[in-house]
């Protein structure tokens, strides 16, 4: 794929680079298993190969790319048996943040949460899953938002874009998307009472039908 120069007004090249190509890799621009070339990565982005090592290797130490002897750099492939750990980890600090982030939700939180929604109403009426799914991380980030815990959220937001292969979870099954939508509305609810036990119940089974769907498809691809 080609990537936009780079441009002015950035933090350093190599941030610019780690941004744009793990994007590329989250979007599903860069393919599961594909190469990244190096040379051609820096010549596209206007950029000398040093900035580009460096941010593979961010890249590599998160989890989204890996080393492959006399190939360079691939997209990180997971089995289902990897997926379903990472997952299974996500999940249980999706829990946690979800319990220390709500005593601190503001009035301005629920605003943004309840525009999501609508924005995600809209995104399934016109069937736009790329967005919807764009939208469902929005929302679920904001309801952690407030978790005064930096290093948990920080792990979450590393561990979502290594597991970002669910995006293709709403394309293969479209009606999951209702269903998450409405999970997410009561969810909402449940949070803006302060039921706190009742909406970790809901989250979990939110995720874990999500999760568990996520996982029955991979091992099916992996049969054929």
């Amino acid at each position: 794929m080609k990537f936009a120069p780079i441009t002015e007004n950035i933090p350093t090249r190599a941030q610019y680079v780690f941004d744009v190509v793990r994007e590329a890799i989250v979007s599903g621009q860069l393919a599961p298993g594909e190469t990244i070339v190096q040379s051609k990565l820096a010549s596209q982005l206007g950029v000398s190969d040093i900035p580009v090592r460096e941010a593979l290797r961010r890249l590599e130490g998160i989890g989204l790319v890996t080393h492959v002897p006399h190939m360079g750099c691939v997209v990180k492939v997971f089995d289902s048996e990897e997926m379903k750990e990472l997952l299974e980890t996500r999940l249980e600090l999706e829990i946690l943040a979800l319990r220390k982030s709500i005593p601190f939700l503001t009035s301005e939180d629920y605003r943004s949460l309840q525009e999501v929604l609508v924005a995600a109403q809209n995104a399934i009426c016109y069937k736009d899953y790329n967005t919807f799914s764009q939208l469902n991380r929005t929302f679920h980030k904001t309801l952690y938002g407030r978790c005064p815990n930096n290093t948990l959220l920080n792990l979450l937001d590393e561990l979502w874009d290594r597991s970002e292969v669910a995006r293709r979870l709403f394309k293969a099954a479209p009606t999951r998307i209702i269903e998450s939508h409405n999970e997410h509305k009561a969810l909402l609810e449940l949070v803006s009472q302060d039921k706190t036990d009742q909406a970790v119940e809901l989250l979990w089974e939110h995720k874990e039908k999500s999760f568990n769907l996520l996982f029955q498809q991979m091992k099916e691809n992996e049969g054929t």
